[in-house]
């Protein structure tokens, strides 16, 4: 079994040169063909890779070797798997299990729970699969005097590990898969019925055969869907709380963010700019302007501006990045964000790169596609926190994007990710800001205040803590047209219609006539 790598801390070429014994072209020719992520560059002349990378390039190797797959056929394995090295393995252990090199059109062998126990990793104890059996999780097949089992059994074991470590109980799996044979026994009872109505001869195995393989694709793709379609419903909902469906901010509100001057301060950047319109100072705040009032067209255009005066301003790619994902142009964005990321690593730019990883496969409504951006966001912003600590002000910021996002991914599934004590604490810190002086710096203030108070409440609320309804009828003292008025509106009753004394419209006209 290959050896897991003991850090999780990105590493240098040389590093993985070192650790994986393959020649700097090498690695170089392997990210090429598409064998290896992408490294992250924190600045033009170095590049920081994956740990992981040292494992994908023993498993080419391995998949050349037992497989005998070529590099373009092991790239694409790789991509579907993301890069999981974990899972890739495990693949490559189920595979070696059939007789032959590859297994092509032959019969697999079923494995021992010995066997199985050791294609995992961290490996469980042996008792623990054959546990399995009794519980009616897994089928075995015959292996002799052993409990044996195939490819299809190896890999839901894996999946029933990778839970049980993740602390879900056995009990789970039990009731989803009773669940699932009652629905298969009703599908069945489908596809008997979907027979009779088929043309059968004498020779019918033929077309039943192919009838059921039909049946359960469809079934599959069906179910797949489906499920797929209600997570990212459930998702979308939460994030409907923030921005609404033309990916423009419904929290706060327009009427707050004129309430405390945002437009008359375009205003008057517009005016510096008549007179000057290569005022750097003033384009620069005329974009974190539009970024507020979340006009992605404008803010493009503004970043664009600036770019064109300075095509290295870090800032300005970063902005074009979040103008363009406010557009739906997702693949642009990240493409601006890792641009600007090459060029200076900044934090902010990471977490941005992952909230548009997250946006984009949250439109493409696959979960799993969803769930891995996630996962993919979760280690850019730890990284973006870490590197953050030296600037309170920036600390701050990421903490509160970051807070914000784990709060509306959680709340459709029923989860508390985010401590009380961290959202208390970035409401003090908010809190205790001196006003600064500047215009645009007051506003954005003002705004972040706001978004600290609504994260604390949306926890607060769900804990039905005391302190709740302060903080809810603090937000809508602030921003009385804002979303919590519109959610109150919905749950109060409407009151009954005032009694016309004189009696309805149709009464009087009755009598007049």
């Amino acid at each position: 079994m290959l050896s897991a790598t003991a850090s999780r801390e990105p590493i240098s070429i040389g590093a993985l040169i070192e650790r994986s014994g393959a020649h700097r072209q090498t690695i170089h020719y392997y990210l090429r063909k598409g064998l290896l992520p992408t490294p992250v560059r924190p600045n033009r002349t170095s590049a920081l890779y994956s740990p992981h990378c040292v494992d994908l390039i023993h498993l080419i190797k391995l998949y050349q070797d037992q497989l005998r797959l070529s590099l373009d056929e092991i790239a694409a394995i790789f991509h579907r798997a993301g890069y999981d090295a974990q899972s890739l393995r495990a693949n490559l252990a189920a595979a070696s299990l059939q007789p032959g090199m590859n297994g092509h059109g032959r019969t697999a062998r079923a494995a021992t729970a010995r066997e199985v126990a050791a294609l995992l990793d961290p490996s469980p104890p042996v008792d623990w699969v054959e546990s399995l059996v009794p519980a009616g999780l897994v089928e075995p097949e015959p292996h002799g005097t052993e409990l044996g089992f195939s490819p299809q059994s190896v890999e839901a074991i894996r999946q029933i590990w990778e839970g049980a470590r993740l602390g879900v109980p056995l009990s789970h799996f039990e009731k989803l898969k009773a669940l699932i044979e009652d629905h298969a026994q009703t599908e069945l009872e489908h596809f008997k019925a979907r027979l009779r109505e088929m043309p059968l001869s004498a020779d019918f195995s033929s077309p039943v055969a192919r009838a059921f393989s039909v049946f359960d694709h469809f079934g599959s793709y069906c179910r797949r869907v489906a499920l797929n379609r209600r997570f990212i419903a459930a998702v979308s909902q939460s994030f409907g709380q923030i921005i609404g469906s033309n990916r423009q901010r419904v929290f706060p509100s327009e009427s707050f963010l004129a309430r405390i001057g945002l437009n008359r301060e375009i205003d008057r950047l517009l005016g510096i700019l008549d007179q000057d319109p290569h005022d750097m100072k003033a384009l620069k705040n005329l974009a974190r302007a539009y970024h507020l009032k979340s006009d992605w067209v404008r803010l493009r255009e503004t970043v664009e501006e600036i770019l064109r005066l300075a095509p290295d301003d870090e800032a300005a790619l970063a902005g074009l990045g979040r103008a363009l994902r406010g557009l739906g142009r997702y693949a642009e964005s990240i493409a601006a964000l890792e641009r600007a990321l090459r060029r200076s690593g900044n934090p902010l730019v990471k977490l941005r790169l992952g909230q548009t990883y997250v946006n984009q496969a949250r439109e493409s409504g696959d979960a799993a596609a969803y769930l891995d951006a996630s996962v993919r966001k979760a280690r850019l912003a730890a990284e973006a926190i870490q590197e953050s600590r030296h600037s309170s002000a920036l600390s701050r910021k990421i903490r509160l994007n970051l807070a914000i996002d784990t709060i509306i991914m959680a709340e459709p599934l029923g989860l508390q990710a985010v401590s009380e004590q961290e959202l208390e604490q970035l409401h003090r810190e908010f809190a205790a800001i001196r006003e600064p002086a500047s215009h645009m710096g007051r506003i954005s203030l003002a705004v972040a205040r706001m978004y600290a108070a609504f994260a604390l409440y949306l926890v607060r609320e769900k804990q039905g803590h005391k302190d709740a309804a302060r903080l809810r009828d603090q937000i809508l003292k602030w921003d009385p047209d804002g979303i919590l008025a519109v959610r109150n509106a919905r749950r109060s009753p409407k009151p009954p219609p005032k009694a016309d004394p004189a009696g309805s419209r149709s009464e009087k006209r009755k009598r007049r006539s």
